[in-house]
C-alpha cells in the first residue's frame, strides 16, 4: 500500500489558507475583478451518469433558458436530446448578443475517445473576461448522458450572480448539482429507445413528445421510477462503457452529479473571512457542512483557531456543499465543532495543519 503523502488540490491550500486568515483577522473580501475561471466537475462515481461539453452564457439577467412547466426552445430540444448546443448558441447570440452576453462550450479534454464528454471523475475549466454589467449573470445547460433528453441546468436567468449592482465581483461560488436537480426537456419520450450514449442509431431519432419542462422521473427501473424494465440501469454504452444500476441511478436521494465554481482569476479576494464564501452560506457566520452518518447538511458559526492539542475531528473537502464530515450533533463521535484540516496531506495530525472550532447548528436540514 502507497502510505506517501497524498496531492492536496490547490483549493484546498487556498482555502486552509483563508481559513487561517478569517480566524485571526477579519479582511473584507476585496473582488471587484472582470476576469473569471469556471471550473466544472463530474462528481458522478464509477458506473455513474456521463453529461456532454458545458454550455455557458454570460449575460445581463435578461436571457431566459427555459421555465419549468413551458416547452423547451427549439435549442434546448437539440442540446438535451442530442448534446449539440450550436442552435441554442444561435439563440442566445440573438436574445443578448447586441447587449454584451457571451458564452461558450467548456469541453473535458481527458473525455471519453472521440468526444469530450465529462466521464466521471472529469474536470474542465474555461477563464473569461467579463463585463460587470452586461455579464453580471451566468446560466449553464448540459445534456445528461445516456438518456432521452435529460439535461442540467438553471431556469431562473438570474439565479448565479456574478457582480453586484454596483458592479462588484461578489466572489468565489460553488454550485453543486444534485441528481434531483435532473430535468426533463419533455421532447423526446423517456422509453430510452434511441437513447443518446447507448443505443441511438442517429440524431433526433427518439419517439417526439411535446410535454412541458419537468424534473426527470428517473430511468427506468431506477430509484425513483421502479417501474418499467431498465435499459440504461445496468446497461452498456459505446467502448462497452457500463452503466450501474446503482451508481446511474441518480434518483438515489442525495446523489451529486456536478459542481461548478466561479472564482476570481486573481488570488486576491479568496481571503478572510471569504474563506466561508467558498461554500454554500447558512444561517450562520461559517459553511455549511454535509454529515454523512446522518446524511443532513448543518450550518455553522465560526469561533476561533485553536492550537493542535486535544481531540479533533475531520473536516474534508468533498461532499454535496464541498465540505463533509462524519460526525455530527447527537453522534458519539461528534467533537463539538472542534476540526482538524489536513492540510500537509499525510493522514497526521501536524503543525502544518488547520485547527478550529466551529460548532454546528442544530438541526441538520435534508438536501433538496
Amino acid at each position: 500500500m502507497n502510505r506517501g503523502r497524498r496531492k492536496i488540490k490547490p483549493e484546498f491550500w487556498a482555502f486552509a489558507l483563508a481559513l487561517t486568515a478569517s480566524l485571526t483577522a477579519a479582511v473584507p473580501l476585496q473582488g471587484q475583478t472582470q476576469e473569471v475561471i469556471v471550473t466544472i466537475e463530474n462528481l458522478a462515481p464509477n458506473g455513474g451518469v456521463y453529461f456532454t461539453p458545458v454550455w455557458l452564457g454570460f449575460h445581463d439577467g435578461s436571457y431566459d433558458l427555459f421555465d419549468p412547466g413551458g416547452l423547451a426552445s427549439e435549442g434546448l430540444e437539440r442540446l438535451a436530446e442530442d448534446g449539440d448546443g450550436a442552435a441554442l448558441r444561435a439563440d442566445f447570440a440573438a436574445a443578448v448578443g447586441d447587449a454584451g452576453g457571451m458564452d461558450d462550450v467548456v469541453t473535458a479534454p481527458e473525455g471519453f475517445a472521440g468526444a469530450p464528454v465529462f466521464d466521471p471523475g472529469d474536470t474542465a475549466s474555461g477563464r473569461y473576461t467579463l463585463d460587470s454589467m452586461t455579464n453580471r449573470y451566468v446560466s449553464f445547460v448540459s445534456m445528461i448522458i445516456p438518456s432521452n433528453d435529460a439535461f442540467i441546468g438553471n431556469h431562473d436567468p438570474q439565479a448565479i450572480e456574478l457582480f453586484d449592482a454596483a458592479g462588484n465581483f461578489k466572489g468565489k461560488q460553488i454550485i453543486t448539482i444534485l441528481g434531483s436537480m435532473i430535468w426533463d426537456a419533455g421532447t423526446e419520450l423517456n422509453n430510452e429507445m434511441d437513447a443518446a450514449f447507448i443505443n441511438q442509431s442517429a440524431p433526433n431519432t427518439g419517439s417526439t413528445t411535446m410535454c412541458p419542462v419537468a424534473p426527470h422521473p428517473g430511468y427506468l427501473g431506477s430509484y425513483g421510477n421502479p417501474g418499467g424494465n431498465p435499459v440504461i440501469l445496468g446497461g452498456a454504452g459505446p467502448a462497452d462503457i457500463l452503466f450501474d444500476a446503482v451508481a446511474a441511478d441518480f434518483t438515489v436521494p442525495h446523489t451529486v452529479i456536478a459542481r461548478i465554481t466561479i472564482e476570481s482569476a486573481s488570488a486576491e479576494g479568496a481571503t478572510g473571512m471569504a474563506a466561508f464564501e467558498l461554500f454554500s452560506n447558512g444561517r450562520g457566520s461559517g459553511p455549511v457542512i454535509y454529515v454523512t452518518s446522518q446524511g443532513l447538511v448543518f450550518d455553522s458559526i465560526v469561533k476561533t483557531a485553536l492550537p493542535p492539542k486535544g481531540p479533533f475531528q475531520l473536516l474534508e473537502m468533498a461532499g454535496p456543499t464541498g465540505l463533509q464530515t462524519e460526525f455530527g450533533p447527537g453522534d458519539v463521535g461528534y467533537r463539538g465543532g472542534r476540526w482538524w484540516l489536513d492540510v500537509t496531506g499525510d493522514g497526521v495530525q501536524n503543525n502544518g495543519d488547520a485547527f478550529f472550532m466551529c460548532p454546528l447548528l442544530p438541526p441538520g436540514r435534508a438536501l433538496p
